[in-house]
């Protein structure tokens, strides 16, 4: 999962290079940035099931299953806190992505309306 996640990034932030956003066209640019928040969205929206799937059947084969020798179930507040932590983070740094396109882009708008 971390090796697609880094794949995914690389192809998506490649499609944004400085010649693009260093053009006189600054819609072409707008557009750019609406197709990268766009997939950021759906790809983070499509992951976040696969991992709680994950995150549920590693807990369950944790404390339920026999093959694999982890601590026992009185760990299990510290595993939730810990992931709940980590839920937050992963969050915010979305949030923060998000909030930031809709920033440049909101920029682009009111560039683009000034000059029409």
């Amino acid at each position: 999962m971390i090796v697609g996640e880094a794949v995914f990034n690389f192809w998506n932030v490649s499609t944004i290079r400085d010649k693009h956003l260093a053009v006189d066209d600054v819609l072409s640019a707008q557009q750019r940035l609406i197709t990268f928040k766009r997939r950021e969205k759906l790809y983070t929206f499509g992951i976040l099931p696969v991992i709680f799937l994950w995150v549920v059947w590693l807990l369950f084969d944790v404390y339920h299953g026999t093959d694999i020798p982890f601590p026992s179930s009185d760990r299990l507040p510290v595993d939730f806190v810990v992931i709940g932590i980590t839920l937050a983070v992963l969050s915010y740094v979305f949030y923060r992505e998000m909030r930031s396109l809709n920033k440049a882009i909101k920029n682009i708008d009111e560039f683009g309306e000034k000059n029409t």
